[in-house]
């Protein structure tokens, strides 16, 4: 749980977009991870991955040594 919370701190990211988040989406050689979709839920119980919320947030997140680190 640590480790959720130093790639949200540390990135900025949204809950949903860490939960989301994919192996295939970090590199951690480059320090980079590309948001792809986001963990939403459907009348608070039945969770699905969507888009993420805003056009912007799709996109590549530059990754601190600390959240490397964590990953």
């Amino acid at each position: 749980m640590t480790n959720l919370f130093e790639l949200i701190i540390g990135t900025g990211m949204r809950k949903g977009e860490a939960l989301a988040l994919h192996w295939a989406d970090v590199h951690l050689d480059e320090h980079v991870l590309f948001v792809r979709q986001t963990l939403s839920n459907i009348n608070n119980s039945t969770p699905i991955f969507t888009t993420p919320k805003t056009k912007s947030s799709l996109a590549w997140v530059g990754l601190s040594n600390r959240v490397t680190s964590a990953l």
